[in-house]
């Protein structure tokens, strides 16, 4: 009787209004929020000069981030990472532990006030702090030389983002500029590329 009667009042009523006992959903996109973020995906060295190029490796991450609104269409995200990297190189096989701030200018849409869609783009700073080398056809492995090895990594990135609730879902590509070794040889001249699932939480 009850849906019977509610069926009725919907379908005769020519303009139906909320009462002043509800308001937006309250789990809808909020304008400005923070989070925690994980990653996990591949990087690959690429070499400038020859047709080498590393195969793909496991790459993971994790860390908080801060999305600022811009007005209706733009926000800007910043972020603060662990990275945890493995490479294949000419040498043997990198292990990289790092800090990575990316920072991303998005444009956005939001459907029905619920679900945002966002893609940006941006650059990263990486600093990597420790690593390990296993040399090609050895079982010993070495702290890596910072003084070969450049622990400063610039690059672009490119980040599509989809947000409902408090759930994040991302994907990112990253470019490096700056080469893995400090004053390489033509030969060793490389950069590296990667790819990363994410999934976030919103507070």
């Amino acid at each position: 009787d009850y849906f019977s009667t509610l069926i009725s009042v919907f379908a005769t009523e020519p303009i139906l209004k909320s009462s002043s006992d509800f308001g937006k959903p309250a789990l809808g996109p909020k304008n400005n929020y923070l989070g925690l973020i994980v990653g996990f995906g591949n990087n690959q060295h690429f070499y400038k000069y020859g047709t080498m190029t590393g195969k793909p490796a496991l790459s993971l991450s994790g860390g908080i981030y801060g999305k600022l609104s811009l007005g209706q269409s733009y926000s800007l995200k910043g972020e603060i990472d662990y990275e945890y990297t493995k490479g294949n190189r000419m040498e043997g096989v990198t292990t990289f532990h790092s800090v990575s701030v990316p920072l991303t200018l998005f444009t956005k849409i939001t459907v029905q006030d619920m679900v945002e869609f966002s893609s940006g783009i941006g650059g990263y700073y990486t600093y990597h702090f420790a690593g390990k080398l296993k040399p090609n056809h050895l079982n010993t492995t070495t702290n890596i030389d910072f003084s070969t090895y450049n622990p400063h990594e610039l690059g672009l990135l490119v980040e599509l983002e989809m947000r409902t609730a408090m759930i994040l879902f991302g994907v990112q590509w990253r470019l490096a500029l700056t080469d893995v070794k400090i004053n390489p040889l033509k030969n060793e001249i490389s950069h590296i590329n990667g790819f990363n699932i994410r999934i976030g939480y919103v507070f």
